[in-house]
C-alpha cells in the first residue's frame, strides 16, 4: 500500500507557544492550523525560507529521547540535531502507532521550546469501509420499503377484490 506524501514547511520559530507554524506551501502562506498527523500518511518536513534558527525534531518518546519503533523518521536531523536550512525528514507510521496519542515537536536547541502534534490514527482496511457500508445500508433501505410496499399491497388486495382502506 503505498502512502500519499504531505509536505509540511515549518518556521523559523519562537520562544513562545506554538513555537513553531505549520504551511501546506513552501511560500508559507497556508497555514496549517490545529495540525493532526494521520498515520496513514506518509509526511516529509522542511523548514519554510531555508531557516536555521531552532533545529526542529519530532518524538514520540520525550524530549531528546530516540523514537519508538512506532515512527518510522529517515532523512536529515536527530534527536540532538533537528532539521535547519535546506535539511528535510520524512515520518510514516507503524503498525504499533495505535498506541501513541501525539507526538512532541521541539527546538533540539532550546528545550522550553517543546509542544504536542496530534495524531489521527487510522488502519488502511477502515478507510473504505464507510462507503461500503453507506451502500449496504442505502440498498437495504431500499429493499425494505419494495418490501413494504408488496406487503401494504397483498393487504388492498384481496381474491381480486380490492378492500378500500
Amino acid at each position: 500500500v503505498t502512502k500519499s506524501t504531505i509536505n509540511i514547511w515549518i518556521s523559523a520559530g519562537v520562544f513562545t507557544s506554538p513555537y513553531y507554524k505549520f504551511y501546506a506551501d513552501s511560500n508559507g502562506t497556508n497555514e496549517l492550523i490545529n495540525l493532526k498527523v494521520k498515520t496513514n500518511k506518509k509526511y516529509v518536513f522542511h523548514r519554510l525560507n531555508d531557516s536555521t534558527s531552532h533545529p526542529f525534531f519530532i518524538t514520540d518518546q520525550g524530549l531528546n529521547q530516540e523514537p519508538s519503533n512506532a515512527l518510522i523518521i529517515k532523512g536529515d536531523g536527530s534527536v540532538s540535531g533537528g532539521i535547519q536550512g535546506n535539511e528535510t525528514f520524512s515520518l510514516e507510521f507503524s503498525t504499533s502507532a495505535s498506541d501513541i496519542e501525539s507526538l512532541l515537536y521541539y527546538c533540539t536547541s532550546h528545550s522550553s521550546m517543546q509542544d504536542k502534534l496530534s495524531i489521527q490514527n487510522v488502519k488502511t482496511d477502515e478507510i473504505s469501509r464507510p462507503s461500503i457500508f453507506k451502500k449496504k445500508f442505502v440498498i437495504f433501505n431500499y429493499i425494505s420499503k419494495i418490501l413494504l410496499i408488496i406487503q401494504y399491497s397483498k393487504n388492498c388486495y384481496r381474491n381480486d377484490e380490492r378492500y378500500e382502506d
